[in-house]
């Protein structure tokens, strides 16, 4: 399984389809990031607590740590 897996990733349209991919997979996640570092946080805050799932002091640290999360994690993906 592993030597078709490496031979399928070595074709050179197949390199060019994985790196459209990781573009749009990692410019997701950087958009997705920045856009909720430039709105308020009190506004991700609400929206997220609308969700209804973490409680607050847990809502505040995921508002925080996400949008840094997405940027991180996009650029590694396009990296």
């Amino acid at each position: 399984m592993m030597n078709y897996v490496r031979q399928w990733q070595n074709t050179s349209a197949n390199k060019y389809i994985i790196l459209g991919f990781r573009i749009i997979v990692g410019g997701v996640f950087v958009v997705a990031g920045v856009s909720k570092l430039i709105a308020p946080l009190a506004e991700f805050i609400a929206v997220a607590d609308a969700w209804g799932i973490l409680s607050d002091p847990w809502l505040t640290l995921y508002a925080w740590i996400l949008p840094w999360a997405e940027v991180l994690f996009g650029l590694g993906v396009l990296i």
